[in-house]
């Protein structure tokens, strides 16, 4: 998902938003380069802690991952909608909020807490730095759907929504897949779950989508954890649920649960 100028700027024309070259390289800088980083800790051979990425720009960790030996480590990947407003809350910055006392996410980190409390529940990290070398060791990967930091709450609403959420799974999210199956490992089933009930529910009701989807499983030999299809239903679901097994929030709330993502594969 290595989005370039182009394909930002396209996104924020199909939202409508007025972003220009200067908010794609504020982009790169607050958001970005954090996930490119993650990615060579995750992928790259002989980058296994944070203290070989932490100082890397956002071109030199592209260039690691384009000329490195691929690791294949990616087990579980959870598709979220976009990064948040504010960078201090982004769930690659190492400098987000962690209470080191407690050993675990501060506030205002949901998406991370969600996690946190999915893969590591009891684990007492001393940092958020130590948690995201974790995170990689444990072949964890979220991936944002949209690639722009803004509130898509009122975007949510709007006539569209759901046709751009179809485009932009088949322009990033698959485009990444096909691009990092040296990264994904085939040696264990894949987890593979939505973080918002919106976007997740808008994706799975498209056929195309599924079709697609389907044709990248099977032709990368992936298993998918649990071996149920991306598509399955619950056979029952809670009122605030949402019917599919793979979409891990519930109404009204804007992060993932965390039990929800255990069972979607998540682990």
């Amino acid at each position: 998902m290595f989005i370039t100028e182009k394909d930002y700027l396209k996104t924020a024309h199909e939202l409508k938003l007025n972003f220009t070259n200067k908010d794609y390289q504020a982009y790169l800088s607050e958001y970005y380069v954090f996930f490119a980083r993650y990615l060579v800790l995750l992928c790259a051979e002989g980058y296994e802690k944070y203290s070989r990425v932490e100082e890397l720009n956002y071109e030199e960790a592209i260039k690691i991952l384009k000329v490195s030996n691929c690791k294949k480590r990616i087990k579980s990947i959870l598709l979220c909608e976009a990064p948040p407003p504010s960078p201090a809350n982004y769930f690659y910055n190492p400098k987000s909020s962690w209470n080191s006392t407690l050993g675990k996410p501060g506030k205002g980190q949901a998406y991370t807490t969600a996690v946190f409390n999915a893969l590591f529940a009891g684990w007492v990290f001393s940092s958020k730095v130590e948690f995201l070398e974790e995170c990689a060791k444990s072949g964890f990967l979220l991936l944002d759907l949209f690639p722009l930091p803004v509130n898509f709450s009122t975007f949510r609403r709007k006539k569209g929504f759901d046709s751009l959420c179809v485009s932009q799974f088949k322009v990033n999210v698959l485009a990444f897949l096909r691009g990092n199956e040296c990264c994904i490992s085939i040696d264990s089933p894949l987890g593979f779950a939505f973080g918002l009930k919106s976007s997740g529910e808008s994706i799975l009701k498209d056929a195309s989508v599924i079709a697609a989807f389907n044709t990248w499983q099977s032709g990368a030999g992936i298993i998918l954890n649990p071996p149920i299809p991306i598509d399955a239903l619950k056979p029952f679901a809670r009122p605030d649920e949402s019917v599919y097994h793979r979409v891990c929030a519930r109404r009204y709330v804007l992060f993932p649960i965390s039990s929800l993502l255990r069972t979607s594969g998540i682990l």
